[in-house]
């Protein structure tokens, strides 16, 4: 499904396909001016559809003069952050691996691709790009698990992640990934809002696994449903 708000920056509008392609077009006629095509897995069986909601804006701050770092940035259905030049469309070799972060790096065991995807864009704090992702997350207790990540938009490095478990209480061990984050935590699959004066996150969060039924919880819905706050920066709710 097309779902995407495009973004307008300057004289240049940015969206992506269904298929997390990036298109760059000149917003009045219309013209391409670049497209960069990511080639996703389509054999993957996406639980939350084919589905990029947008891509992402991020400039340099102290830049004066007119070659500035621009980038844009997308997540992706098959589980990629990527980020590209913002004026033609090429991968940044200093971000990850030649312009891509593997987002499943430590969230657990998948039973299919696709049963963790990501279909919102990234929220762009300062120098921080923060991702969320979208659960087949009525299948399984220990589904993948719904952890919040932030990645340093020049070099991909992760920065801080929060772990959507209850603040207290007694972790079932068997329900950690290898990473060290709970499996079947609830999942923010909806875009974030920042308020960067006050160095805020707003992150709207789901239901932990199983989404529908609730006797299985034990405390794990402590976030879920829910409008968190976090200090953009760090994290820190």
């Amino acid at each position: 499904a097309f779902a995407a708000t495009p973004n307008l920056v300057d004289s240049t509008l940015y969206f992506p396909t269904h298929f997390n392609r990036i298109n760059a077009l000149d917003p009045e006629s219309g013209e391409e001016r670049w497209t960069y095509d990511p080639k996703i897995d389509l054999k993957g069986y996406y639980a939350n559809q084919l589905i990029c909601r947008g891509v992402s804006y991020w400039k340099e701050d102290s830049c004066e003069s007119g070659d500035c770092d621009e980038r844009i940035l997308m997540a992706t259905a098959d589980s990629r952050l990527i980020a590209v030049r913002a004026k033609d469309g090429k991968p940044c070799q200093d971000f990850g691996e030649q312009g891509e972060v593997d987002l499943m790096k430590g969230m657990g065991e998948t039973l299919w691709k696709g049963e963790y995807q990501v279909t919102s864009p990234p929220a762009i704090a300062g120098n921080l790009a923060i991702v969320g992702s979208a659960v087949a997350d009525n299948t399984r207790r220990n589904a993948p698990s719904g952890v919040l990540k932030a990645f340093d938009v020049r070099s991909g490095e992760l920065v801080w992640t929060w772990d959507l478990r209850p603040p207290e209480g007694v972790i079932d061990s068997s329900l950690l990934s290898e990473g060290g984050y709970h499996l079947g935590s609830p999942n923010v699959w909806a875009p974030m809002s920042v308020d960067a004066e006050n160095d805020l996150l707003f992150v709207p969060t789901g239901n932990p696994s199983p989404d529908y039924f609730g006797g299985l919880r034990n405390g794990l819905d402590y976030y879920g449903s829910s409008v968190v706050a976090l200090r953009a920066s760090t994290g820190e709710v």
